[in-house]
């Protein structure tokens, strides 16, 4: 009796100990599997566009890709192949194509150029900018300088001719279009209201220092 009690307990013991074995293989291959499938899961690969280098290899580190770079002087990224949004394996290469000028370089190429033409290229570039404006003699609407700093381009642009200050004179009393000939000699704005023939009043008064002349006429 005792040897069957005996030998029914080792088969249990047995029993036991291969449904833990086979729980724990099954734990083993379900966490082989889901770490197998998420290593060959399909990525997308990121928008570096404007991205620093450094920014650039993190991001593509982070998905488990393997970034590849030509440019040892790399500054900025204008693009990768694959291309951005495309679907590649983890452990897959992206070679990382950079601008081939420098920050500073770049911003000595945008002074001289109009407005229009500097944003299109920094927006083809990804790279983020500022502007500035400021009355400046000469062709209106072009970029007068720039400067890189802290990840943005600043860009200075010509908004048109400074406003001329000047003393006001006395022309009241006098006769409206010999005014407007004085005032057009001298190349000070002005304006007319009223259909008189005669200056009755003006603003600013007579010793002011302003930028232009309201001719009041009757």
């Amino acid at each position: 009796m005792k040897k069957v009690i005996k030998v029914t307990g080792l088969i249990f013991d047995s029993l036991v100990f291969l449904t833990i074995g086979a729980i724990v293989g099954m734990l083993f291959f379900y966490v082989y599997m889901e770490t197998s499938h998420s290593l060959l899961r399909d990525v997308k690969v990121p928008n570096l566009r404007g991205a620093s280098i450094l920014e650039a290899l993190k991001s593509l580190k982070s998905l488990g890709l393997v970034p590849v770079v030509k440019d040892k002087s790399c500054e900025k990224v204008i693009g990768t192949y694959p291309s951005a949004g495309s679907e590649v394996r983890r452990g897959r290469s992206v070679e990382i194509y950079c601008l081939e000028t420098s920050m500073d370089e770049l911003a000595n190429m945008l002074s001289g150029i109009p407005l229009k033409y500097a944003v299109e290229t920094l927006k083809n570039l990804g790279l983020k900018y500022d502007i500035s404006k400021i009355p400046y003699p000469g062709s209106d609407g072009k970029v007068l300088g720039a400067i890189y700093s802290k990840g943005k381009m600043f860009l200075l642009v010509d908004e048109g001719e400074p406003k001329r200050f000047f003393i006001v004179g006395d022309y009241r009393g006098k006769l409206l279009k010999d005014t407007e000939r004085i005032l057009k000699s001298e190349r000070i704005p002005f304006r007319v209201e009223g259909s008189g023939e005669k200056v009755v009043d003006q603003f600013p008064q007579p010793g002011s220092i302003w930028n232009s002349v309201v001719l009041i006429a009757e």
